[in-house]
């Protein structure tokens, strides 16, 4: 694992979720970084609307009956946000300060939010420099996320006892655990996309050659199936959400012939969200396509790779694949780290793999050589930037 070196401290990694709560914690190893501890808990129901945690105090203390389950005493934590409230660009900007670069960033940052300025906050990170015929260039990433939605997860992590160390953005954390973790060198140097379902959203992160470039939400979580499956069979919520885990198929022509009755309704139901969901996909392949033909293989993405807790419904990885025309596949990307086998249940981590993504990634970002795409939005230094823009 080049990309990987020593850890600088002790760091949980915290994936709030509006299905789950999820935690990790990865720590050095002989061999690299080794997991110590994946646990997760579901979310108390309606603690968290449109990405924002509403009920603190329950999600604080579902948190803290996980991490005590789960024997973690690391006060240290990371937690990320992400869905539509959350937005990264790749920018290019002529060499310049520290200071000024936060100034530009937020002038930047006002053409493409869709939500208020004055609510958000404004990061810029230096991805690389560069020489050019034009003078010396940074390559820097500019994120922003709504205030509220990053506060609410600080004060969940406080509330359970931990210190918040820095907030990411989901994206981010799945490019260490899903892109930077592998072995796999086709992943690393070649377009793909990581298409993660669940509950609440979808997205899409392209990267090209390990380079972060594009990120959208998409339809198609699994809220969407579960209401679609309750209202085609007249079943409560909670019924259908059951239905979906145990019965639901994405249907390919070489499977069609083989469902019963009730499975046929039941993927009758989700037929819909599916169309929605590939419809989007090929939306944001194309866009690639279109926009980055600067970028290595001519902007075509090379593969698809699929998690996140929706992503385990039954033959969704073939449907996709034929309905988008690239390769799908489900990562287990904890196959990459070193494992204590005798602590872990193979079938738990088959289980856990989909969910573990954003979790695994932030307790990663202390053994990486670089600190390239991390949204490290100190807890005390929230909105400063701002402030000073408004002074």
């Amino acid at each position: 694992m080049g990309l990987f070196g020593g850890a600088k401290r002790e760091l949980i990694g915290v994936d709030i979720g509006s299905y789950a709560i999820k935690a990790a914690y990865v720590a050095p190893g002989r061999s690299g970084p080794e997991l110590v501890a994946l646990a997760s808990i579901r979310t108390p129901p309606g603690a968290i609307e449109d990405g924002i945690v509403t009920d603190v105090a329950a999600t604080a203390a579902a948190l803290r009956e996980l991490l005590d389950a789960a024997g973690l005493t690391v006060r240290d934590a990371a937690t990320a946000v992400g869905g539509p409230r959350v937005i990264a660009r790749p920018q290019t900007f002529p060499h310049m300060s520290e200071a000024r670069l936060r100034q530009t960033a937020l002038y930047e940052a006002e053409k493409f939010i869709a939500f208020s300025l004055e609510e958000s906050i404004v990061e810029p990170q230096i991805v690389s420099e560069r020489q050019t015929e034009d003078g010396r260039m940074l390559d820097v990433m500019v994120v922003a996320a709504q205030t509220q939605l990053v506060d609410s997860r600080v004060q969940v992590l406080q509330r359970a006892g931990l210190s918040p160390a820095f907030v990411d953005i989901e994206a981010f954390a799945l490019l260490r655990s899903m892109i930077y973790g592998t072995h796999d060198p086709d992943v690393l140097q070649s377009n793909v996309g990581i298409v993660r379902l669940g509950e609440s959203y979808g997205d899409i992160t392209i990267v090209a050659s390990g380079s972060y470039v594009l990120y959208r939400t998409l339809p198609g979580a699994g809220r969407a199936l579960t209401e679609a499956i309750a209202a085609q069979l007249g079943v409560t919520y909670h019924e259908a959400e059951a239905i979906k885990e145990t019965e639901a198929v994405a249907v390919t022509p070489d499977v069609a012939g083989a469902l019963n009755e009730r499975s046929a309704r039941v993927s009758e139901a989700i037929q819909p969200v599916l169309d929605d969901l590939t419809y989007e996909l090929r939306l944001s392949l194309g866009f690639f396509q279109a926009q980055f033909q600067d970028v290595s293989e001519g902007g075509t993405v090379r593969h698809l790779l699929l998690t996140g807790g929706t992503s385990v419904m039954r033959n969704l990885d073939r449907y996709l694949a034929a309905a988008v025309g690239v390769p799908v596949s489900r990562r287990q990307f904890i196959d990459s780290l070193a494992l204590d086998r005798g602590r872990f249940d193979p079938a738990y981590l088959a289980a856990a793999s989909p969910l573990a993504g954003v979790a695994v990634g932030l307790t990663l970002t202390n053994h990486m050589k670089t600190g390239s795409y991390a949204f490290a939005a100190d807890p005390s230094q929230f909105g400063v930037a701002l402030q000073r823009r408004q002074q």
